[in-house]
C-alpha cells in the first residue's frame, strides 16, 4: 500500500490482498511521503497489532506475521501520522488456508521387451504451499498371476509440511523371444517288458529359464520292447510364442529276455499257459521228433529272418504227430519252455501277430 502524500491526507493506493499457507510468512509494505517524522500503526479487523510472537514490524513501514495460522486471516489496514494529521490507508485481506497435500503425476504406463533394459520414470510433483515437493519411488513389485509379467512402481512425493501423494506407473513387460527347446535327438532302452519313459526335456527363452513343457505321447508313457516311437514336445512362453522339437524313443529286446520271447507263444504272455497253436502241427519219425518252425510257419505269428522257433518231442508212446498229446518242449533260440499237449487241439484264430527274436 502506498500514501502518496502526507503534509494533510492525500492520495494512495492499497496494497493487494494476500493468500498465504498455514505455517508461512506475510508480509505487508507501506510507503508514505510527508513531512517527517512519520508514524506508523498497523490493525487487523480493526485491532491494532503489537510487536511480540509472531509479528513484527507493527509500528513501522514493514509488516510480517511469520509462522502464520490459520486464525489470523482477515482484513489489515495502516494509520501513517505526523504533526499534521494521519492518514488510514484502504483494508486488504490476509486469507491463510490449510496447506493441501501435494500432487504427484507418474509417467504414462508402458511396455517394454524382455531383455531390454528398463526402469519407472521419475514423476512430476508440487505443492502450492511448498516451492519444491521431491518424490522418490517407494516400492517396485511384480503383479501376481498375470502373463506377459507386468510391474507397478509406486511414487510418493513428500511436501514441506510432511503431507504425503502417492502415484503408480505401470510396465508391461512383453517376451519377443522363441522359446529353446533342449532334448536328445533320440532315447534308447533294452528291455524284456514295456518301459515307463520321462524324457529328460528343458524349454527356456532369454526372459525365462524354466518353462512348460507339453509332450505327446505324455511324459512317463510306456514303450514296448521292439518299438520305435516318436515324441514331440511344445513349450509356449507367457507372450504365446512356441516351439516345438521332436526326438524318438526307441525299445530294443534285452539280450538276457530268457523266455520273453517264448512268452509271445503264449496266451497273454504267461509262462504257466499253453500255446494257442491255432492249427495241428505235425511232428513224425521223420522230423526225428522235432520240428523247426521259420517264417510264418507257425500260425498266426512272424518269425524273423536268423530265427527260429522249435517244438520237441520228449515223451509219449505215439511217435505221428503233435497233436496226439504228449510230453513237448519249445524252444526260441534255445530259450526253452516244458509242457503237454492235449489230444485235442485248439483251434482259435485269435492269437495276435507277433514277431519272434
Amino acid at each position: 500500500m502506498q500514501i502518496v502524500s502526507l503534509g494533510l491526507p492525500g492520495d494512495y493506493h492499497p496494497a493487494t490482498n494476500l493468500t498465504v499457507c498455514a505455517g508461512q510468512s506475510a508480509t505487508f509494505t507501506v510507503t508514505a511521503t510527508g513531512t517527517a517524522p512519520l508514524s506508523y500503526q498497523w490493525y487487523t479487523n480493526g485491532i491494532p497489532l503489537s510487536n511480540g510472537g509472531n509479528i513484527s514490524g507493527a509500528t513501522g513501514p514493514n509488516l510480517t506475521i511469520g509462522d502464520v495460522q490459520l486464525a489470523q486471516s482477515g482484513s489489515l489496514s495502516v494509520v501513517v501520522a505526523n504533526l499534521c494529521g494521519s492518514v488510514r490507508s484502504l483494508v486488504v485481506t490476509l486469507t491463510v488456508v490449510a496447506p493441501a497435500p501435494p500432487t504427484v503425476e507418474c509417467v504414462a504406463d508402458k511396455t517394454v521387451p524382455c531383455g531390454a533394459p528398463w526402469g519407472f520414470d521419475q514423476p512430476s510433483a508440487y505443492s502450492t504451499c511448498c516451492s519444491n515437493v521431491p518424490a522418490q519411488l517407494i516400492s517396485s513389485n511384480q503383479v501376481p498371476g498375470l502373463c506377459p509379467p507386468v510391474w507397478q512402481g509406486v511414487w510418493q512425493a513428500v511436501d514441506c509440511y510432511s503431507n504425503t501423494a502417492t502415484c503408480t506407473q505401470t510396465v508391461t513387460v512383453v517376451d519377443t523371444n522363441l522359446p529353446v527347446i533342449q532334448c536328445p535327438s533320440s532315447l534308447v532302452f533294452y528291455s524284456c517288458t514295456n518301459v515307463p519313459v520321462f524324457y529328460p526335456v528343458t524349454a527356456s527363452d532369454l526372459c525365462y529359464p524354466n518353462l512348460p513343457v507339453a509332450c505327446t505321447p505324455t511324459n512317463g508313457s510306456s514303450f514296448a520292447p521292439g518299438t520305435t516311437t516318436p515324441v514331440c514336445c511344445v513349450a509356449t512362453n507367457c507372450s504365446g510364442h512356441s516351439a516345438t522339437n521332436c526326438f524318438t524313443v526307441t525299445v530294443q529286446w534285452a539280450t538276457n529276455c530268457c523266455g520273453v520271447c517264448l512268452s509271445n507263444l503264449l496266451v497273454n504272455g504267461n509262462f504257466e499257459e499253453e500255446p494257442d497253436w491255432g492249427s495241428a502241427i505235425w511232428i513224425s519219425w521223420f522230423d526225428n521228433y522235432a520240428k523247426s518252425l521259420i517264417g510264418n510257419e507257425l500260425p498266426g505269428w512272424t518269425i524273423e529272418t536268423n530265427h527260429a522257433v522249435t517244438i520237441h518231442r520228449t515223451g509219449g508212446a505215439d511217435l505221428t504227430i503233435i497233436n496226439e498229446g504228449g510230453v513237448y518242449s519249445l524252444n526260441t533260440d534255445g530259450e526253452g519252455y516244458d509242457g503237454t499237449m492235449p489230444t485235442s487241439i485248439r483251434t482259435s484264430t485269435t492269437l495276435p501277430t507277433s514277431v519272434i527274436r
